[in-house]
């Protein structure tokens, strides 16, 4: 940017031409005023009305974009003094200096006036203190001292441009607003007609019908599905009291109860009655009803629901034969169950003496002569046999057999836990039935995956022990 002159030095040539032409022959001589430091180009009464104007003026070289002259507007809204804008300052010093907001904008701005005609944008202006505000220019080519310039009229419009941006922001709050309530809407729309094509189907899938009368429990509406229970088409009954298909004992006999519901405007369920199919056949049925009202409260009709129940009436009544059948038999049947009872009891008896025979037999007519077998000379194998002999015919005598075999143990495995149960090593065991070690462990592990031990930290031996 080019420097202009020192304060105190005479105008520059064009300046000094712009003052002689107004000053000419013929002319009043009109004292111009000067501005401290940069000399006056227009007229003091001009001069009056541009620096008492609201809106920022600056004068601008066409060629340059310098800035030859300001109002005292440009200096309250700069911040700065007339001094300080005019001539030691670049346009990108009082501006943003931001792209778009630079001096190279600025020049292409100014050249479009030059050749365009007047321009009118909005741009972003630096205070001294560096506050960026916004500002709109209108920039127009003038001829000021015989020379093309360009008038720059700039207007703050900060407040403006917070408002349309709070405006925007109510705006696109708004437009959110309505975008999202009208995806609710679509939805709601959506699931709507999904919900009644769902109970469309529902109720043609159904074995009920659907049905509803007004205040006078006259059919208004009945779904399709009753065809298959009545044989009725929908337009046959509508118009008509569901009393018009009965016969007429039945009408004599539901017409208090359905006067009764009727007064008291309450829900009705499972009410039975007898209906003529269309083809003249009886069919039972099933009823329930549900009141609806206006705003006012003032009922206007039923809603509800019916199915066919003939084949479980005929069931129920079929059962109840069955039952008073049934009943006679038990009877019988307890008189048999008391005389078995009574037999079953002297059997038990029975078992009981026999058991307690049989024990006492083995104690005194085979256990007696095995301890004085063991009393005589044997050799290991021969007295570990006898041990066995006599350990069974005990276990035979205890409850432990019968507990141990619920387990479905091979004899092999119920002779192996015996012995341990006696206290016999793996080795001893070995000895005794003749066979390797391995084929023991492989017994034992048999027997404890079988008492569900696999997995515990449980001495075989002493859960034998526990087993009675």
């Amino acid at each position: 940017m080019k420097n202009r002159k020192k304060t105190g030095e005479q105008p520059t040539d064009e300046l000094t031409a712009a003052r002689r032409r107004d000053t000419g022959p013929g002319k009043p001589a009109i004292r111009h005023k000067k501005t401290k430091g940069v000399p006056g180009i227009l007229h003091d009464v001009y001069r009056e009305i541009f620096d008492k104007a609201n809106d920022a003026f600056f004068i601008h070289d066409a060629k340059t974009g310098d800035i030859l002259d300001v109002n005292e507007k440009t200096c309250e809204m700069s911040g700065r003094t007339r001094e300080e804008v005019t001539g030691k300052l670049s346009i990108s010093a009082i501006s943003a200096d931001i792209p778009p907001y630079t001096q190279k904008e600025v020049l292409e701005w100014i050249r479009k006036a030059s050749h365009d005609g007047p321009q009118l944008f909005e741009w972003q202006a630096r205070h001294k203190d560096g506050t960026v505000f916004w500002v709109e220019v209108n920039l127009k080519q003038a001829r000021i001292g015989n020379k093309d310039r360009i008038l720059s009229v700039v207007r703050d419009i900060t407040e403006r441009k917070a408002m349309e941006e709070e405006l925007k922001k109510h705006r696109d709050h708004l437009d959110a607003l309505v975008a999202e309530r009208t995806a609710q809407l679509r939805q709601e729309i959506v699931k709507r007609k999904k919900t009644e094509e769902q109970y469309r189907a529902l109720l043609e899938s159904i074995e009920e019908w659907v049905w509803e009368t007004d205040a006078d429990f006259i059919h208004t509406y009945v779904s399709p599905r009753v065809y298959n229970v009545l044989g009725y088409k929908p337009e046959e009954l509508i118009g008509k009291r569901p009393t018009e298909i009965m016969p007429a004992e039945e009408v004599k006999r539901i017409a208090p109860l359905v006067k009764k519901v009727f007064s008291r405007k309450k829900p009705f369920v499972s009410f039975s009655n007898k209906c003529l199919h269309k083809n003249g056949h009886m069919i039972f049925l099933e009823i329930n009803g549900f009141p609806f009202f206006d705003q006012d409260g003032k009922l206007l009709g039923y809603r509800g629901s019916g199915h066919d129940i003939t084949k479980q009436k005929k069931m129920l009544d079929a059962l109840k034969e069955h039952e008073k059948e049934l009943t006679m038999k038990s009877r019988t049947l307890g008189e048999v169950n008391t005389a078995l009872r009574v037999m079953l009891k002297q059997r038990e008896e029975d078992r009981k003496e026999l058991e307690e025979q049989f024990v006492s037999n083995i104690r005194e007519m085979i256990l007696l002569h095995v301890n004085k077998i063991q009393k005589g000379h044997l050799d290991p194998a021969q007295r570990a046999y006898l041990d066995v002999i006599q350990t069974n015919l005990k276990e035979i005598m205890s409850p432990y057999l019968n507990t141990i075999r619920q387990f479905n143990l091979t004899p092999r495995e119920i002779e192996v836990a015996s012995l341990i149960r006696n206290g016999k090593t793996t080795k001893e065991i070995a000895e005794i039935m003749g066979v390797a070690t391995s084929a023991i462990d492989s017994h034992r592990n048999n027997i404890r995956y079988k008492l569900a031990l696999n997995n515990r930290k449980v001495n075989l031996r002493s859960y034998l022990l526990s087993l009675r």
